[in-house]
């Protein structure tokens, strides 16, 4: 790609990236930094996620551009037009690697050599001008998979992972299943399903923050229970000072005007209202969801799992 007079400003962004895991506080932790001076935009709160790194896949130029999660964190479909337009120029090298490579585009050194690279940097810099922060901080659950993908493009990113123990996580999805059946199909996961998915993810987040530092764990169990104690954590490790406005100590907030009336924004406001209030330690009942010989085959087969973590059997208690 030419002229890329872009490419160093991109390069030297230090972006923070919530990267997991779906149903174990993501959208509270993400309200509790976005809080902070240096995270909030200009127009006020912006919890959507972006997707980027599946959706950016499909960008090839300014006529891919469309409503999506893309253009809802970047503030505007013409966002994401200047983003195809200037990452248009590589588009028959991304075909052709993708060709040669038979769909293996996540694994990293294709990934970089398709140049996916710079169509992420492109984005997130657009997204960083246009919400106007001091720094950006985006959060997609599904991330977690392309740590070291956004890591290579941005040096200085750093990641947060947020865990929670296995049976509140699952009554939670089914409870946002059973709440917003429309938006939220994806929430009806199976229980061989959501054991494979729970396993998964606690040993990719951890195999992975063994090997990079820029990845930090936490529980979502601490981050209620001990809020200031957690938030002063994870902005010690993304270099930002306290600040007391990362507690939610406040009323609840309000959606910002330009994200009113997008469906999705609209179903989670009203199935998760809790979401915009404060942290609390219950939100439920897993007992209410979840019946008991399920609770024990999850946590028999998520034993070493959750020992790895430091979550305790509660299923029989």
């Amino acid at each position: 790609m030419t002229g890329r007079a872009w490419e160093k400003e991109a390069v030297d962004l230090d972006p923070v990236f919530i990267v997991g895991d779906l149903r174990s506080g993501t959208s509270i932790l993400y309200r509790s930094i976005q809080s902070h001076p240096s995270f909030l935009p200009t127009t006020g709160l912006n919890v959507v996620e972006s997707n980027a790194m599946e959706l950016l896949l499909g960008l090839f130029g300014p006529q891919d551009a469309q409503p999506s999660p893309l253009s809802h964190f970047a503030m505007g479909v013409d966002a994401v037009v200047e983003v195809g337009r200037d990452v248009s120029s590589i588009r028959a090298r991304r075909k052709v690697v993708r060709a040669l490579a038979r769909g293996q585009i996540q694994r990293l050194g294709i990934w970089k050599a398709a140049g996916e690279q710079h169509v992420v940097r492109r984005y997130f810099l657009e997204a960083h001008r246009r919400r106007g922060a001091r720094r950006l901080l985006e959060k997609t659950p599904r991330h977690l998979p392309w740590v070291p993908h956004l890591g290579s493009a941005f040096s200085n990113a750093r990641f947060v992972f947020i865990m929670r123990h296995p049976l509140d996580a699952l009554s939670s999805w089914w409870r946002r299943s059973a709440a917003d059946p429309e938006f939220s199909s994806w929430a009806n996961i199976g229980v061989d399903q959501f054991i494979h998915h729970w396993m998964r993810s606690i040993h990719l987040a951890t195999s992975m923050a063994e090997r990079d530092p820029r990845l930090l764990l936490i529980r979502y169990e601490d981050f209620t229970k001990d809020t200031e104690g957690t938030v002063r954590r994870v902005l010690n490790h993304v270099a930002e000072p306290f600040d007391e406005a990362c507690l939610l100590r406040g009323p609840e907030v309000e959606i910002p005007a330009a994200l009113r009336g997008i469906p999705q924004v609209e179903a989670v406001r009203k199935v998760d209202p809790l979401l915009f209030g404060s942290p609390i330690e219950n939100t439920k009942r897993w007992a209410d969801q979840i019946d008991s010989d399920t609770a024990a085959r999850v946590e028999a087969k998520l034993k070493d799992a959750m020992a790895l973590v430091g979550y305790a059997p509660a299923s029989a208690g």
